[in-house]
């Protein structure tokens, strides 16, 4: 029994001793995945940058292009992520996916009028966000300061170049 203990003890550190011999070659890392996500020429814009009422109702549009590092393609199927920097200002759209032409819009309201930036980010192979370059700002105007144009009599008909006739 004792011998049978002890071949099978030998057999055991024999194992472990040629299994953790060192091959002579290092072990290399993974190879490090690039991300295709171009943050520079991907585009950030707004449809109405001035005139947006801070009542938090009143919106902008902001498109959001993703396009990819090799060849300036349209990504379509990634996730966007928008934030809105600012007082009072946020994002309508909770869940953003580029469209088959690499496309994402989303509403921006405020209700504390100013100047608001927003910043984009896309989801990448690597399953990292890439934050874009790019930025759209919004000014949004005090409810109190818009007035509106009335007019208190029907406008009369009139063609372009000539004089209105009363």
């Amino acid at each position: 029994a004792v011998l049978a203990r002890c071949l099978g003890l030998s057999v055991l550190c024999l194992g472990l001793s040629l299994g953790c011999k060192d091959s002579g070659t290092p072990q290399q890392p993974p190879p490090e995945v690039e991300g295709v996500v171009d943050a520079a020429a991907s585009t950030v814009v707004v449809d109405r940058p001035t005139g947006v009422l801070a009542n938090g109702s009143d919106f902008a549009v902001v498109t959001v292009t993703a396009l990819r590092k090799a060849d300036g393609s349209r990504l379509s199927g990634r996730s966007v992520s928008l934030t809105v920097e600012g007082e009072g200002a946020s994002v309508l759209e909770s869940a953003l996916v580029t469209d088959i032409t690499g496309v994402a819009q989303a509403h921006v309201t405020s209700t504390v009028p100013g100047v608001k930036t927003v910043k984009a980010s896309v989801k990448d192979d690597t399953g990292q966000r890439v934050l874009l370059d790019a930025t759209a700002t919004v000014n949004f105007a005090d409810v109190n300061t818009v007035r509106l144009l009335a007019f208190r009599s029907a406008l009369p008909e009139g063609v372009a170049g000539e004089p209105l006739k009363l």
